[in-house]
């Protein structure tokens, strides 16, 4: 049955089923920050000055970020603003810790980095190294516990 099929029936979704509202958080998804060392033909580099404006563009307008913990609760149905957003950085490229942390730092943003395991980093030598995984989480310790202490 679908939603709009329940809703019409007068039943009500089922509580032990995850899902989302219609106006539920929204995840945003980002993967490389900086110029893009060459042709990016799936755009998935963003410079930090795009970033940063896109950043401030959401506060202006009213949107709230997220926590990881948040956001699962409000799988579980739990209330959250109906302007809300999840930042998560997939593959941990070392642009993460020298461009993306400082300035979800500087905004107060919380995040999800999402890292590549040694399983799944099969032809990706070129731009992941285990130097680069861990200032990466160096930098986001460094901005979790500046997280915390604000």
């Amino acid at each position: 049955m679908s939603m709009r099929d329940a809703s019409e029936a007068g039943t009500t979704r089922d509580p032990s089923r995850r899902g989302l509202p219609r106006h539920a958080p929204r995840v945003l998804m980002y993967h490389y920050f900086g110029d893009a060392p060459g042709a990016d033909p799936e755009r998935l580099f963003v410079t930090r000055r795009m970033f940063s404006a896109q950043l401030d563009h959401l506060q202006r307008r009213g949107w709230q970020a997220l926590t990881l913990d948040e956001y699962l609760a409000a799988l579980d149905g739990a209330p959250t603003p109906r302007r809300s957003y999840l930042l998560t950085i997939d593959d941990g490229h070392e642009s993460v810790a020298s461009i993306a942390a400082p300035v979800l730092a500087a905004a107060g943003i919380p995040s999800v980095l999402f890292g590549p395991t040694g399983a799944g980093l099969h032809g990706l030598e070129e731009w992941v190294d285990v130097q680069s995984v861990l200032k990466c989480r160096d930098a986001l310790v460094n901005l979790a516990r500046a997280w915390c202490n604000s």
